[in-house]
């Protein structure tokens, strides 16, 4: 739950609203203990690193 949060976190600070939001929602079943929904949102929460990542580099490389 702590990681999910942390997460959660960086990932607004850095912009990636879509990490983040995913990052919040396994955070909030974890809280529910509906460890079936945050299992689920994982999957969601790997496209989205990936893509987070792939901006990352990007933007990194264009400077």
């Amino acid at each position: 739950m702590r990681h999910a949060h942390s997460l959660k976190s960086n990932a607004a600070q850095f912009g990636a609203d879509s990490l983040a939001a995913v990052a919040g929602e396994i955070e909030q079943s974890l809280n529910n203990d509906n460890l079936a929904q945050a299992t689920a949102a994982s999957a969601q929460l790997m496209t989205q690193v990936a893509q987070s990542q792939t901006l990352l580099n990007n933007w990194l490389a264009s400077r």
